[in-house]
């Protein structure tokens, strides 16, 4: 007899919302140690603001921000050090000196370039034995979930 996982209080490792952290948590030491394997010495947070910066140069700090994540707090702290280190630049925007515009330097650009093929390779090895149908039928619940999560958040907003 087949198992009721979502109705199922038996164990906390049955759980899906344990299952997504502890995947998510993995997935975040593996890409760490990765880019860390590969010669850079930059986290994972850092790694997505340079890829974000790479699909779109010169957004605003509040821009590269994830609502979804809360990593608001965290956006100065991860930019400080991206600049320290000279993969992006931070320039008061001309007519609100009070907003950043971020953009990467060529240093950025070209470690990024240089990670973005080296990642994907990687993450065919951590996917490696699932099918594509299999992906992207993972891909779409997840897509799903998270729809209806931010639906749900915006009517409890909504309600207050």
């Amino acid at each position: 007899m087949a198992i009721d996982l979502i109705r199922d209080t038996s164990s906390l490792h049955l759980g899906l919302g344990y299952k997504i952290l502890r995947l998510a948590r993995l997935l975040k030491i593996s890409v760490n140690s990765f880019i860390q394997e590969v010669g850079e010495d930059i986290t994972i947070m850092q790694w997505y603001v340079l890829f974000k910066l790479y699909e779109k140069d010169g957004q605003s700090q509040i821009e590269l921000t994830d609502k979804v994540l809360n990593d608001r707090p965290n956006m100065t702290r991860i930019l400080d050090g991206l600049v320290k280190n000279g993969y992006v630049t931070r320039n008061p925007y001309p007519e609100d000196r009070r907003k950043y515009q971020i953009n990467l330097t060529e240093k950025g650009r070209s470690v990024t370039m240089r990670i973005l093929p080296l990642l994907v390779e990687h993450r065919k090895c951590i996917y490696a034995g699932i099918s594509h149908d299999e992906f992207q039928a993972f891909h779409n619940i997840l897509h799903k979930m998270e729809q209806r999560l931010s639906e749900w958040e915006s009517s409890a907003k909504d309600s207050k």
